[in-house]
C-alpha cells in the first residue's frame, strides 16, 4: 500500500504510466506502485512504527552503504511479486530515470522468495483464466506479461527477467489444458540464446510425451512489450499464430542459420 499510494502523490509515475501505454486499471490489478527518489523515505516509516532493525534489514528493500539504510528500489516502478495464494513475497523495481543504474532489480532471495521458483503473475493468471487456455506463453519480463494481458492476451507469464529454469517450464505446463507452452522471449542474441536453453532444459521429457514447446520470434521489435505498444494486441496474436514454429524445429533453423 505504501509504494501504491505515491504512485497518486508523484506526477514522474504518473507520466511514465501513461508513456508505457499502462491503464490506470491495469496498474491497480497488478498493485504497481512506486519508490520515491528520496533515499530515507521508507526507512523512516518503518523507523516510526517501531520496526526492530533486523526485520529491516531481513525485508530485503534495503541495502547498507557507509552504514546507512537507504531504499534499494528508489525511484523505481515497483512490481509486487505474488506467490500461488496471492501474497505479497517479493518485489521488482524498474528504472524510470537515471539510466547509470540497473534497469531492473529484484528483491534478494530469502525463505519465503527465491527468483528462479517464481513464475510472475501466475497469481492474477488464475483469476483472469477461470478455466486453463490451451496454450500458455512464456515471456521473460514483468512489463511484457503485463501489457499482454492489458492487450486481451490473458494466458501469459514471465520469468522475473532471469534466466528461465525447469520450475517456469512446469509451472505455465500445469497451467494449460493442452500441456502447451509458447516461448517468446526477447529477440536480442541473448533471448535466442535463452528460448534455445529452455528448450533444451525439458526436450528429453517432451520428446515421448504429450508435453509441447513452440517458439515465436518478434524480430522487427525488442520484446513483446514494444510490440504491443506499437501495434497492439490484436496484431501481436496475429504474428504469432503465423510466425511460430515447434521447438525443434526452431533450433534447427537457428543452428543453420548460424554456421551458414
Amino acid at each position: 500500500n505504501y509504494y501504491q499510494r505515491l504512485v497518486d502523490k508523484n506526477k514522474i509515475s504518473k507520466v511514465y504510466f501513461y508513456t508505457r501505454g499502462i491503464s490506470p486499471l491495469t496498474a491497480k490489478f497488478y498493485r504497481l506502485g512506486y519508490s520515491c527518489i528520496t533515499k530515507e523515505s521508507l526507512f523512516k516509516l518503518f523507523f516510526n512504527f517501531d520496526v526492530d532493525i533486523e526485520y529491516i534489514i531481513k525485508s530485503g528493500l534495503f541495502c547498507k552503504k557507509t552504514g546507512i539504510l537507504y531504499d534499494m528500489f528508489q525511484n523505481r516502478l515497483i512490481i509486487p511479486i505474488f506467490d500461488q495464494k496471492g501474497l505479497i513475497i517479493g518485489f521488482g523495481g524498474r528504472l524510470i530515470t537515471n539510466l547509470k543504474f540497473p534497469k531492473y532489480l529484484n528483491s534478494p532471495d530469502s525463505p519465503v522468495f527465491k527468483k528462479s521458483r517464481c513464475t510472475y503473475s501466475e497469481f492474477n493468471f488464475k483469476i483472469i483464466n477461470k478455466f486453463k487456455p490451451k496454450i500458455g506463453i512464456l515471456v521473460e519480463g514483468y512489463m511484457d506479461s503485463i501489457v499482454l494481458v492489458q492487450n486481451g492476451i490473458r494466458f501469459s507469464l514471465a520469468s522475473l527477467g532471469t534466466g528461465i529454469s525447469r520450475y517456469h517450464l512446469q509451472r505455465t505446463f500445469i497451467l494449460t489444458q493442452n500441456n502447451h507452452i509458447l516461448l517468446c522471449l526477447d529477440c536480442d542474441l541473448s533471448g535466442k540464446e535463452a528460448a534455445k536453453k529452455s528448450f533444451l532444459i525439458l526436450f528429453e521429457k517432451i520428446k515421448n510425451s504429450k508435453l509441447r514447446i513452440s517458439i515465436s520470434d518478434i524480430d522487427k521489435f525488442k520484446d513483446p512489450d514494444e510490440f504491443t505498444y506499437f501495434k497492439g494486441g490484436f496484431a501481436f496474436t496475429n504474428y504469432i499464430i503465423n510466425n511460430t514454429k515447434p521447438g525443434i524445429i526452431w533450433i534447427e533453423d537457428l543452428c543453420y542459420n548460424f554456421h551458414k
